[in-house]
């Protein structure tokens, strides 16, 4: 796989079709990241991208039935069903502060 870098835009191309803004996965993965590490992890990503695609073909997908949801949601939602539920004294006794038998919130709309 071949790899571009285009500095002024900070993005990696891989196989030239798909850019990778190194900043926008940087903000994704919640990094904060020096310019020099930037210019680095722009070097790298292609390689890191390249090697990933590798180990994804090696998988026989085939027989795998496609998803909606990812994770373990089997089915969907689950019902929505009541359960037990407090009663209004028990409640307050965790509220950290109550007006007469009301929780009281903080005001946020002038």
């Amino acid at each position: 796989m071949e790899a571009l870098f285009c500095f002024q835009k900070k993005e990696t191309h891989l196989n030239n079709d798909i850019p990778m803004n190194v900043e926008h996965a940087a903000k994704l993965a919640q990094l904060a990241l020096s310019p020099d590490e930037k210019n680095r992890l722009g070097e790298e990503l292609p390689r890191i991208m390249a090697g990933l695609h590798a180990q994804l073909q090696t998988v026989d997908a085939a027989a795998a039935e496609p998803m909606i949801y990812g994770g373990n949601a089997a089915g969907g939602w689950r019902p929505d069903v009541p359960g037990p539920m407090l009663d209004r004294a028990e409640a307050l006794q965790q509220a950290p502060e109550k007006l007469g038998d009301e929780f009281k919130m903080p005001r946020i709309v002038e």
